[in-house]
């Protein structure tokens, strides 16, 4: 994984996430269990993959929230804990509306 999420030389960053519908099985686990990481949405019982990718496409940091939780609680984790080499050579961010609005 370390390879996967190397620096790149680009100066494009970019933020997205996508919501992944949850398997049956899964769905049995308690509501206070410490791997349950998905709510309950327009599609049922989702989770949210969120990534900051290079210019390349390749991952730089990746959360998990809930499929209810709105976008900008994973930007601000996943942002916040870029590393200080990423944030100084930040010159883009390109992103969806739904991380952009407050």
């Amino acid at each position: 994984m370390d390879a996967l999420t190397s620096p790149s030389d680009d100066n494009v960053t970019m933020i997205d996430g996508t919501s992944v519908r949850v398997h049956q099985l899964a769905a049995t686990l308690k509501a206070d269990h410490q791997d349950r990481c998905f709510g309950r949405s327009r599609g049922g019982l989702t989770t949210k993959i969120h990534a900051v990718t290079d210019g390349n496409g390749l991952p730089i940091k990746v959360a998990i929230t809930p499929g209810n939780a709105h976008d900008l609680t994973a930007a601000s984790e996943l942002l916040n804990d870029l590393p200080l080499a990423e944030c100084c050579l930040l010159t883009r961010l390109t992103m969806p509306i739904g991380y952009a609005q407050s």
